[in-house]
């Protein structure tokens, strides 16, 4: 309310006049646009919100998908980056294609060299040999003993090499059952005099290369040929829950104590650190199941010799 005096010009006695206003119309319609404002400003952020939400979601799709390949690959269910890619990310992907590319080829060039060194190696190890029977029984032993310590060093270190490049075959998907096979009749040629019992129980997929599996499983099986008394057995089988290729091959031979199983299953173990018996087949095998992120295990086995357990990525259809 507003107050004030005034005098009229025909009367000398001052006059109040008071004017007031309903303020009630006024304080509603400012509520009113308060509420609309808030309102307005909530809707306005949460579509901000929303129109950043979809362009991190949208925007960095491709990067989820570059994400998720290079799991695949890390899987090694892929050996490159494939499929169709937006424009802005096609650069990348052929760097790295090309990246992956130039380590295969020099992970090849250094297993062949690898490989041709040893094979070199191995024909003067050869004539040292034969010539080392026509010395002293003495001095014979001993040069024999050392060239077969370096026969052993030289297919350790091919081993190795070959090994090295089993991430790289790790996209194949080999049915593991031929090689078993193989390997079972040659072994049974191989101790045919001592008429041994081979049984084979064989199904699953080896996710890697068929010269590894074949390394392994021959080191394996003949390891138990030489140890078995009759009876060798093998046992393969896919774990499709695990994505796992799990292979036991047992004898019924004298087995093995338990601190020497450990020294035998060392990665990368000295020659002469392993147990009496079990040679340097064993140690291939740990190094090469090694590199595709396998194990192997040592135990009693049911047939009262020993039991290797063998476990490799499964190659899943």
């Amino acid at each position: 309310m507003v107050s004030r005096s005034i005098v009229l010009a025909s009367s000398d006695t001052p006059v109040s006049v008071s004017v007031a206003l309903d303020r009630t119309e006024l304080r509603a319609a400012r509520r009113a646009f308060n509420t609309m404002l808030g309102w307005s400003l909530g809707a306005l952020g949460m579509g901000l919100m929303l129109a950043v939400a979809a362009q991190v979601r949208f925007g960095l799709a491709p990067l989820k998908r570059l994400r998720q390949a290079l799991g695949a690959m890390q899987a090694r269910r892929e050996s490159r980056l494939g499929g169709n890619w937006p424009t802005e990310v096609e650069p990348l992907i052929s760097q790295i294609n090309t990246l992956l590319d130039h380590n295969a080829q020099a992970l090849e060039r250094s297993r062949q060299q690898a490989a041709d060194l040893a094979h070199a190696v191995k024909t003067p190890l050869a004539v040292l040999a034969n010539e080392a029977s026509s010395l002293p029984s003495p001095a014979a032993d001993a040069v024999s003993r050392q060239v077969d310590a370096m026969r052993r060093q030289v297919d350790r270190h091919l081993a190795r090499a070959r090994a090295a490049g089993a991430a790289a075959a790790r996209g194949q998907r080999i049915e593991a059952g031929p090689a078993v096979r193989e390997l079972t009749r040659a072994l049974t040629r191989l101790h045919g005099a001592r008429q041994l019992d081979i049984g084979v129980e064989s199904e699953g997929h080896f996710a890697g290369d068929r010269q590894d599996l074949v390394e392994m499983l021959g080191n394996l099986l003949d390891n138990a040929c030489q140890w078995a008394r009759s009876q060798v057995r093998i046992h393969l089988r896919e774990d499709t829950a695990a994505a796992l290729l799990e292979v036991l091959v047992e004898d019924d031979g004298p087995g093995m104590p338990p601190e020497a199983r450990e020294l035998a299953t060392t990665r990368f173990g000295r020659l002469d650190e392993a147990a009496a018996g079990s040679g340097l087949g064993l140690a291939i095998v740990t190094e090469i199941a090694a590199m595709y992120e396998g194990s192997l295990e040592l135990g009693n086995s049911a047939l009262g010799g020993l039991a290797a357990h063998l476990r490799l990525p499964a190659g899943m259809a």
